[in-house]
This record gives C-alpha cells, sequence and structure tokens, in this order.
C-alpha cells in the first residue's frame, strides 16, 4: 500500500497528490485541506488521521516539530499520535508496544488501527461467535417446538414436519457486520499478517452470511451483558462503514476517512493527564467540558452563551480554569485577545484563583517557562488581581519509551502555575 505523509499547516506541492486525492480531501467536512491556487500548494488544516483513495493511504500528521525536522521523525510523530489517541480513550491501542510497532512495514496509522482491530477481535472469537435468539421455521424430521399446521397439510409429504421454535443462530446482524467489514478490511490491507487475521475471522464466521451491512442495520443492533464485549468492534465497524465508499465489487473501500480534530484530542490528552496522573494533584477534583452557566439573559428569562471550560480544578479550596488551545505561540504578543477575554469570563463567572492557558511546544528540545500575566478583577471580587498562566507542553518525546519524562515535565508545568 502506497503512503504519502503531510503535516499540518506544512505546504507541499498541489501535484504531490492526484486530482481525485485533492478532491476527496477538499470533500471532508470540514475540508481537510487549503488550495492555494496563485502558488499551487495544498495546506493540510488541523485534522490528523488517515485517508485512504483507491490504492494510496494520505497519511496526515500532527506538527509536533518545527518544519525542518518533521519528515525525519515521522515514525514517532506517528508513535505518539497513536499513544494520545489511546490515552484519550479515542481509540484502545494499550497492549501495542513498540516490538508490534517495528514488525509493521511502511509505518501507517490506518494499517496499525485495522491490525489491532483484527487481532482482538480474532480473541474475542476464540470463545465463540455471540448467538442470538431468534424464531425459526424449520421442516424437521422430528417435533421440535410447535408444529406450523398451516404448511402440515401435504398427506404425501407428512414426514417432513414444518416447526417453529426459539433457536440460537449465529447469523444475527451481529456477526453479520463484523465478516462483512473484514471481508472488505482484508481488500485494504498490506501486512500478510493482518491479511491472514482477517481471512481467518471471515472463515470462523462461516455460518454466517456474507452480504453488505448498512449504517442503519447496525445501529438496530442492541447490546446485553451477552454481546457487550463486541461493542467495541462494531462501534469501529460502524466507523469504517459509515466514512467509506465501498467499491461495486463489495470487496474494497474505495475510500476511507479516519480523521480527529487536534484541537479536541489536545483537550482531551491534557484532561486525562489531570485525571489519571493523581499524583500530580494531590486530592485535586479535575472537571472536563461541564457547563458553568451563561454570559447573559434577557428579561422574558432566556439564558445566552453557554460557558464551558475545556478544565477546572479544585485543589486546596481554590478554583482554577485550565483551557488548552491548539495554536503555535512564541511570545505574549502571540496570545490572542479573543482566549483572554473569554478566559476572564469564565473565571469571573467561577470565582476562579488562576487561569492556565496550555499550548502545544512545537519546538523539539526546549524547555519553557510559563508566561504570567494579572488580569484586574472585576469589583466586588475575592481577590484584586487574577492570575494568568500560559505554558507550553512539549511532545517531542518518545511518548512509549519516554512516558514516565514527559509526565514529569508536565507535572513540573502544572506545579508552577496551581499550587
Amino acid at each position: 500500500m502506497n503512503t504519502i505523509s503531510l503535516f499540518e499547516y506544512k505546504r507541499v506541492p498541489k501535484d504531490r497528490l492526484t486530482h481525485r486525492e485533492v478532491e476527496a480531501l477538499l470533500r471532508s467536512e470540514p475540508p481537510l485541506i487549503e488550495v492555494k491556487y496563485a502558488t499551487g500548494e495544498i495546506i493540510p488544516q488541523n485534522r490528523v488521521g488517515v485517508v485512504k483513495v483507491s490504492e494510496r493511504n494520505i497519511e496526515i500528521l500532527p506538527k509536533i516539530y518545527k518544519e525542518q525536522d518533521i519528515e525525519q521523525n515521522r515514525e514517532l510523530v506517528a508513535k505518539n499520535l497513536l499513544k494520545m489517541l489511546d490515552y484519550s480513550e479515542y481509540f484502545d491501542v494499550s497492549e501495542l508496544g513498540s516490538a508490534d510497532l517495528s514488525t509493521i512495514k511502511d509505518f501507517n496509522i490506518l494499517e496499525i488501527i485495522i491490525y489491532i482491530f483484527a487481532k482482538r477481535l480474532q480473541e474475542t472469537l476464540q470463545d465463540q461467535p455471540y448467538r442470538e435468539y431468534k424464531v425459526v421455521e424449520q421442516v424437521l424430521g422430528s417435533i421440535k417446538g410447535r408444529i406450523d399446521f398451516g404448511h402440515y397439510t401435504n398427506p404425501a409429504t407428512m414426514h417432513r414436519i414444518p416447526c417453529i421454535y426459539n433457536g440460537r443462530t449465529v447469523d444475527n446482524t451481529l456477526n453479520r457486520t463484523l465478516r462483512y467489514v473484514c471481508h472488505l478490511l482484508s481488500g485494504t490491507v498490506s501486512q500478510d499478517f493482518t491479511f491472514s487475521r482477517l481471512r481467518n475471522i471471515v472463515e470462523e464466521l462461516d455460518g454466517v452470511t456474507l452480504a453488505p451491512v448498512d449504517i442503519q442495520q447496525i445501529e438496530g443492533i442492541t447490546f446485553s451483558r451477552l454481546n457487550e464485549q463486541y461493542k467495541p468492534f462494531i462501534e469501529l465497524s460502524k466507523l469504517f462503514l459509515d466514512h467509506s465508499g465501498v467499491s461495486p465489487q463489495q470487496s474494497n473501500f474505495e475510500t476511507f476517512t479516519f480523521v480527529i480534530p487536534m484541537e479536541s484530542l489536545f483537550q482531551k490528552f491534557v484532561a486525562s493527564l489531570l485525571s489519571k496522573e493523581k499524583w500530580i494533584l494531590p486530592g485535586a477534583k479535575v472537571m472536563s467540558q461541564q457547563s458553568i452557566g451563561h454570559l447573559a439573559s434577557t428579561s422574558a428569562g432566556g439564558n445566552y452563551f453557554e460557558m464551558i471550560p475545556d478544565i477546572r480544578v479544585d485543589i486546596d479550596g481554590k478554583r482554577f480554569i485550565v483551557d488548552t488551545k491548539y495554536k503555535e505561540i512564541e511570545t505574549a504578543i502571540d496570545i490572542q485577545s479573543s482566549d483572554v477575554y473569554q478566559m476572564y469570563a469564565y473565571a469571573s463567572q467561577y470565582g476562579a484563583d488562576g487561569i492556565l492557558l496550555l499550548y502545544p511546544n512545537f519546538g523539539a528540545g526546549r524547555k519553557e517557562d510559563a508566561l504570567r500575566f494579572d488580569l484586574t478583577a472585576p469589583p466586588g471580587y475575592k481577590q484584586s488581581t487574577i492570575p494568568m498562566f500560559a505554558g507550553k507542553v512539549r511532545f517531542d518525546y518518545d511518548l512509549l519509551a519516554e512516558w514516565e519524562t514527559f509526565v514529569q515535565e508536565f507535572s513540573d508545568l502544572i506545579r508552577k502555575t496551581l499550587v
């Protein structure tokens, strides 16, 4: 499988992609690229993942490194992205280590996702495929359930008894979804061991009808304690089908899109660090994406402009607002005034003792102190100023091999600003 790697905001000549590939990137909502027709360049936007168009994977990776460094660090950036997806619970890759990654030639995110999907599904199916109770109408040689007397009228065939009974069958919508998707994916992957796993799953589900399944049918699947272990596989199958164009031969994905907004991933990753690594802020209560009220109301009683900070942290009787901004800043002048006004409104409403703005550090190998500003508090506030810090989180570490070092540096930044 041919793979081309692009990086957020890094301009590349438009002719590196075919016309069909450019159109596929533009059709996404929102568009994954901006086209500069005057210069003949395209600029990937801040969404990362994989777009498959026919026989080529277009991989969009986060711009963690400065422009001169990103090409040679492509594999590290991709591994770090998978770690962030796992830790933020976008996609579970927890059992995938460096050894697994090194076995995959021409490393790309889509191949990894399919590999994990196939590996875990095969392990889950080892017990036995999910069987569902359904009413079965079948002609048998002996009575089972009750006789369907409406069809038991021909004296010449009295030895063949039409029966109606409740039976457990593997041929249900859940299994049909899994078999169909594995059949399609087997025509997409380039790695032999992933292909083998997918084909084995198709064979293991031999008693299941192999036929196209649409999103509406998948939405109708009901989960219970008997089949809840298959829910992650069905959700991912739905994503595969929902973001794909299937070829007329029903044996391959013509197009496939798996992309994530980096603003959302950055926010979820920081929130996960603060909530999971409890030793950073012992005893802290961390709240993510929760409303603190509205900025305005009307005389008619309506509320407008809901305020939802990225993260709130309550610790030792103090309250803090933490907001993530997936933007590049070098100095204080790069901080947008609209972001500061937003934080001021949040802090005033919440009664915050401090504010922390967190940005990604796009410069490799640099640990920087947070910038401090003192915002004038509104009249009657509990303090005369509200301290606001702007700090950077470094992502040039190998998050698989240097996780503890990364978290320690993040902890140092948090402790210097919130404690």
